[in-house]
């Protein structure tokens, strides 16, 4: 029983994993301005709250020997284990489908675009996430019209500007997270699937006590 106890607590802990990584590598490589990656933060955010609340509940479960409890938690990892699963299936559909990819990439470009033609509006936006990227305009618009943003330099006086564009920059860079969050809600699936295998065995075990 406490073999099992173990394995429990340690597959349970591993459900932590994916939803948090996901979150960290949205917030690191993410660009907080765009409503799609904002959106995907806060879809994460609360996803890693949820695994969190449900681990929590787990350990509770089986810590304090709670059948009901037990029950419930199986029923939300088989939730967690079928969202991620879709979650799987749609980064790939997503990844590999030439009308998604372009929508994203001319929302970006018009967003970007819009902004770096009025940067004395968003010179602070702009200076930050061009110095995060190495990147310089987008494909409709290089601040042709005005001088070049020292953001736009790796060192001052600017002579020579990034030659990334910062929307292809950031469309790569989305390109890339699809497919680490792929991986990663397929490995959430998984492993919530074992969490329900496992404690369905401690809860045999104690009904066979009983």
């Amino acid at each position: 029983m406490k073999c099992l106890e173990i394995a429990f607590y340690f597959v349970n802990a591993l459900t932590l994993g994916p939803p948090v990584t996901a979150l960290a590598l949205q917030l690191v490589h993410g660009y907080d301005d765009n409503e799609l990656i904002a959106f995907e933060i806060v879809v994460f955010l609360v996803l890693s709250m949820f695994t969190v609340s449900v681990f929590a509940m787990g350990i509770v479960a089986v810590c304090r020997e709670i059948e009901i409890l037990q029950f419930i938690y199986m029923l939300f990892q088989g939730a967690n284990a079928g969202f991620h699963f879709i979650c799987g299936v749609f980064c790939i559909v997503s990844s590999g489908n030439t009308g998604y990819q372009q929508l994203f990439d001319e929302i970006l470009t018009t967003s970007l675009t819009s902004k770096m033609m009025e940067y004395e509006m968003y010179k602070g936006e702009l200076d930050q996430f061009q110095r995060k990227f190495e990147c310089c305009g987008t494909k409709y618009y290089g601040y042709e019209d005005r001088v070049v943003p020292p953001s736009c330099c790796k060192s001052q006086p600017c002579k020579i500007r990034f030659r990334n564009l910062c929307d292809l920059t950031l469309f790569h860079s989305h390109m890339k997270q699809l497919d680490n969050l792929t991986a990663l809600s397929w490995l959430e699936a998984v492993v919530a699937i074992l969490a329900i295998l496992f404690i369905s065995g401690v809860r045999k075990n104690l009904k066979w006590e009983i």
